[in-house]
C-alpha cells in the first residue's frame, strides 16, 4: 500500500541512555498520479471538464488539473470536454502507472469545423429533389469522434422545430465525416441514411 523508501540522516553520538529524535519520515501511498494541462489555440483552456473513466475534474484558469487515485488497473479512458463547443473534444486511452510523483501530460485542443444538418422526410420519391420536405424536430444527429476498446465517442446535436441543428467541434481531418440521423416516437421510427460530408 505504501512505497518503500530510503532516507539518510545524521546521527550524533550521545551518552548512554539518551536518544536522538529523527523527526518524521513520510512515505507515499501507492497511487496513480497524473497532472493534466489543457491548452487551446489562443491559450489555456479554463473550465474544461477532464474525465479519467468515471472520475471528473475541471481545469483552473491555467488549464490545469490533477488526479490521484487508487486502482488495480493501469489503462484508463481519458476524455476532455472543452469549455467551447467549437473545439474538438479529446477521447483517448492512456497508461497511468502507480508513481510517487505526478505524471505530467499536456493536451493541445484543436479548432473543429461546424456542420449544419437538416433532417427531413422526403415524400417526393426522389432522394435529391424533395417536393414537400417535412422537417423532423427532435431528431438525434451524430458523427463518430473516436472508436476504441472502451467504446465509441460521438459529437451530436438535436434538431429544432425546423429540423435543423449544427454539429460543432467536428475534427477537420479526415475531411469526410459520416453523419447518422434518427428519431423514435410513439408512432414510427425515422432512420436517416448515413451520409459523408
Amino acid at each position: 500500500q505504501y512505497f518503500q523508501d530510503t532516507c539518510y540522516v545524521d546521527v550524533d553520538e550521545l551518552p548512554n541512555g539518551q536518544f536522538q529524535s529523527l523527526g518524521h519520515i513520510t512515505v507515499k501511498e501507492k497511487l496513480h498520479r497524473i497532472s493534466i494541462t489543457v491548452k487551446k489555440p489562443d491559450g489555456s483552456a479554463a473550465q474544461a471538464r477532464v474525465y479519467i473513466d468515471d472520475r471528473v475534474r475541471e481545469t483552473n484558469d491555467l488549464g490545469f488539473t490533477a488526479f490521484r487515485f487508487a486502482s488495480p488497473e493501469t489503462s484508463y479512458r481519458v476524455r476532455i470536454d472543452p469549455d467551447l463547443p467549437t473545439l474538438v473534444p479529446v477521447d483517448t486511452v492512456m497508461d497511468i502507472p502507480i508513481s510517487k510523483t505526478y505524471l505530467q501530460h499536456i493536451f493541445q485542443l484543436r479548432e473543429g469545423k461546424k456542420i449544419k444538418v437538416r433532417a427531413i422526410i422526403d415524400n417526393s420519391g426522389h432522394q435529391n429533389q424533395p417536393v414537400n420536405p417535412i422537417p423532423i424536430p427532435g431528431a438525434v444527429v451524430q458523427t463518430l469522434l473516436t472508436s476504441s476498446q472502451n467504446g465509441n465517442s460521438y459529437i451530436s446535436c438535436i434538431t429544432g422545430a425546423d429540423g435543423v441543428c449544427t454539429l460543432e467541434g467536428v475534427p477537420a481531418s479526415p475531411t469526410l465525416a459520416e453523419i447518422t440521423v434518427w428519431k423514435e416516437d410513439d408512432e414510427r421510427l425515422y432512420i436517416g441514411k448515413t451520409v459523408s460530408v
